[in-house]
């Protein structure tokens, strides 16, 4: 679901047009054959050391140190890591999937919101997943994310203002400003769904 060797193509080809980005893919894979594949495609990229794959990590450490946060998903129900990343004030770089309309429109200054890597967001099936994944190095969206890649480094990168919180009350401010992300998301859906002409 994560799409990890899909996202290792798009991020190299992005890093041959910006030499000073990194990307970490953290958390345990639901997919030990995705992963190995996207080791494989990480070494065979322009910049291989600047793909790194941590496993199980500390997410507060890594939303802190963090300038950005990308998910390049095929299916989310709600993307929570994205949730966090969003309440730590990260840029967000996410697909369409579940949520990421929503944490998006947080900030539009710096996030992204790119096309679905398997196609049509709405139609999203386990066969266009599949397809996608046959596809690794010409996903519909592919361009889409590299772009975001290269646009969301730039605005970082000419930023004066520190783009993260870094405030001291640590787990539970994130945990707070996640509450705050879903209850902006559900107010919003409410506003949506009680407006004239809706269905």
């Amino acid at each position: 679901q994560k799409n990890i060797a899909g996202t290792t193509v798009a991020f190299g080809r992005a890093s041959r047009q910006c030499d000073d980005i990194h990307l970490i893919f953290a958390g345990d894979p639901s997919d030990w054959a995705e992963l190995r594949r996207a080791q494989a495609l990480r070494d065979q990229t322009h910049g291989p050391r600047r793909i790194h794959f941590l496993g199980n990590s500390d997410a507060v450490t890594l939303l802190t140190a963090g300038d950005a946060f990308l998910l390049n998903s095929f299916f989310e129900g709600w993307p929570v890591a994205a949730t966090e990343a969003s309440a730590a004030g990260l840029p967000l770089i996410l697909s369409e999937a579940g949520g990421a309309t929503e944490l998006v429109s947080r900030d539009s200054e710096f996030s992204i919101m790119t096309p679905n890597p398997a196609g049509e967001a709405a139609g999203i099936s386990d066969k266009l997943v599949r397809s996608a994944r046959r596809r690794i190095r010409n996903q519909p969206g592919a361009q889409a994310l590299e772009a975001a890649v290269i646009t969301v480094a730039s605005r970082v990168r000419e930023s004066t203002l520190p783009l993260s919180p870094r405030s001291a009350g640590g787990v539970a401010d994130m945990l707070h400003a996640h509450a705050r992300v879903l209850r902006d998301a559900v107010q919003t859906h409410a506003n949506e769904s009680s407006s004239p002409g809706s269905m």
